[in-house]
């Protein structure tokens, strides 16, 4: 008895890891859908994104791609970034839940002796149909935060829009799920 409540302990907490929402984690490696990518547009200049699943909030996806823009900026060799644009994409994704229904097959009437009889016809050559019937529709939000940054080495003309990103990555550390428990530097 013991064994088994261990063995549907484990189980459930298997399937309460995956409905959770996309760990900081890397997804440039080939066959990861979900998390962070980069890509250098222009000395100074890159394209941050982050791609999460559907138990990803708006506000997730758009700290993780903050996130990654500071830590990129500090493993380029540079102090500040700025955001020249951001925005976010929504993606409703629509899974249909069918319930099976009855074939129908042609019937085949006939005369005999007895009176008048009507059988499914089974064989090839006649056509038949499958008629499921559609019970429900399920939609998902999946939210891509996207960032073109600018990097700077140092504190020019004092903008305002400058961030300083060894204080970013401190000021969010707290708020980040990282991938097996363990900071991601890539």
């Amino acid at each position: 008895m013991k064994r088994m409540s261990i063995v549907l302990s484990i189980v459930s907490m298997l399937f309460i890891g995956c409905q959770s929402s996309t760990p900081y984690k890397s997804a440039m490696r080939e066959g990861h859908k979900f998390g962070f990518k980069n890509k250098k547009v222009s000395d100074g200049l890159y394209r941050v994104t982050f791609k999460g699943n559907e138990h990803t909030t708006r506000a997730q996806a758009e700290t993780y791609m903050t996130y990654r823009a500071a830590e990129l900026a500090k493993n380029q060799g540079y102090k500040y970034f700025e955001f020249v644009k951001r925005t976010d994409k929504k993606v409703l994704d629509f899974d249909a839940n069918y319930a099976a229904s009855s074939f129908d097959y042609p019937y085949v009437n006939g005369w005999s002796t007895i009176g008048q009889y009507r059988y499914p016809y089974y064989t090839s050559g006649f056509s038949w149909s499958y008629n499921p019937q559609l019970i429900s529709v399920d939609t998902n939000e999946r939210y891509t935060a996207i960032g073109y940054v600018r990097m700077h080495k140092k504190s020019e003309n004092s903008s305002q829009d400058l961030l300083r990103a060894d204080q970013v990555i401190v000021a969010l550390q707290d708020n980040m799920k990282f991938h097996g428990n363990k900071r991601n530097v890539h």
